[in-house]
C-alpha cells in the first residue's frame, strides 16, 4: 500500500511541472496579429474585421495600432474584447430572461 503523502507530493511535483510548461507556453506566444491572423484567431473574416476598425468598434491605440498599411492587433486587447462582449450578452439574456418572468407574474 502506498502512503498517501508520497502521492500527494508526486502530485504536487507533478502540477509544478505542469505550471512551469504553461508558463513557458504563454511567453512564447505571439502577441501581435495581423488582420489575415486575427481573422484566423477569432471567427470574423478580414472583412468584418476592417469594418469593426472603420465604425471604430476595434479602437486605434486600444485594439491595435497602424503605421503606413501595416496593422497590428493586440491579441490582450482583443481577447479582453471579446470577454467583455460575452458578458454584456450574458447579462443582456439575464435581463431579458427575469423581464420575462415579471411579465408573466402579471
Amino acid at each position: 500500500m502506498t502512503n498517501p503523502f508520497e502521492q500527494l507530493e508526486q502530485n504536487l511535483v507533478d502540477i509544478a511541472n505542469k505550471l512551469q510548461s504553461l508558463e513557458s507556453k504563454i511567453q512564447h506566444e505571439k502577441r501581435w496579429l495581423s488582420t489575415a491572423e486575427l481573422s484566423n484567431y477569432i471567427p470574423y473574416s478580414k472583412e468584418t474585421i476592417n469594418k469593426k476598425v472603420q465604425s471604430g468598434e476595434f479602437e486605434h491605440g486600444v485594439h491595435f495600432y497602424q503605421q503606413a498599411k501595416m496593422r497590428m492587433f493586440d491579441k490582450i486587447k482583443i481577447d479582453e474584447w471579446i470577454m467583455s462582449n460575452r458578458l454584456s450578452s450574458h447579462n443582456e439574456l439575464k435581463k431579458q430572461e427575469i423581464l420575462s418572468k415579471i411579465q408573466a407574474d402579471f
